[in-house]
């Protein structure tokens, strides 16, 4: 009879301590690949930007540079929101991200009290 699953596993990849691996750990033993950080997602934003002329990025434009999905993606692009590292605007039926540069974390429109922002 089999007491553990790592009588099970490839000699020389039994893991001793009967802690999990993480996600760099298994990816040095050929296992699953680690995946994208905040700060990856963050330095895509960059990267979009840099290659663009707008102030801000869609969600498929940082999907495109990562190794992780949509919803992993966004998921990071929401924490750095809540870190105030980003801020976003919902548009349609997505949202644009953009850094935020200001000391104080507000938008733009909120440091101006001279008006809006566009006049129609």
């Amino acid at each position: 009879m089999v007491d553990s699953d790592s009588d099970n596993a490839p000699a020389g990849e039994q893991d001793n301590d009967d802690e999990p691996m993480s996600h760099a750990e298994r990816g040095k033993k050929g296992g699953r690949p680690p995946l994208a950080t905040r700060e990856d997602v963050l330095d895509a934003v960059r990267e979009v930007l840099a290659e663009s002329d707008a102030p801000i990025v869609r969600t498929p434009d940082v999907v495109k540079r990562l190794p992780i999905g949509n919803q992993t993606t966004r998921d990071h692009l929401g924490t750095l929101v809540e870190q105030s590292e980003l801020r976003s605007l919902s548009v349609g039926s997505g949202k644009v991200w953009w850094i935020d540069e200001s000391e104080d974390g507000d938008s733009p429109d909120e440091q101006d009290d001279d008006g809006p922002i566009f006049k129609l």
